[in-house]
């Protein structure tokens, strides 16, 4: 059995610009506050805003092919043959169903 889901790039793209605006919202309160000035706190804002996005976009997609940390577990009674046939991609498309299912 093997299950092989990928997170789309409107996907990544969705979750990188929420966060960029989560994000965006602090470092303009943190540069507002170094600064005392609001225009330059937003030109700061908006600056990171447009860089951050596409970085965050890489890490992610880097991120989405390391199965570093992730766990499965199988539903299924194994026998020893089933065992042995068991892959490293079966482990990590299971763990990436898991977090799909796990979203909605």
């Amino acid at each position: 059995m093997s299950i092989k889901i990928k997170s789309s790039f409107n996907r990544s793209f969705a979750k990188a610009f929420s966060w960029r605006l989560v994000a965006t919202f602090t470092t303009v309160v943190i540069a507002y506050f170094a600064t005392g000035e609001i225009h330059v706190a937003l030109e700061i804002g908006f600056l990171e805003f447009f860089f951050k996005i596409g970085v965050y976009m890489f890490h992610e997609k880097a991120w989405n092919s390391i199965p570093y940390g992730l766990n499965v577990e199988e539903n299924q009674h194994n026998t020893p043959e089933r065992e042995s046939k068991r892959s490293a991609s079966t482990i990590g498309s299971a763990l990436v169903l898991g977090s799909v299912i796990a979203e909605e």
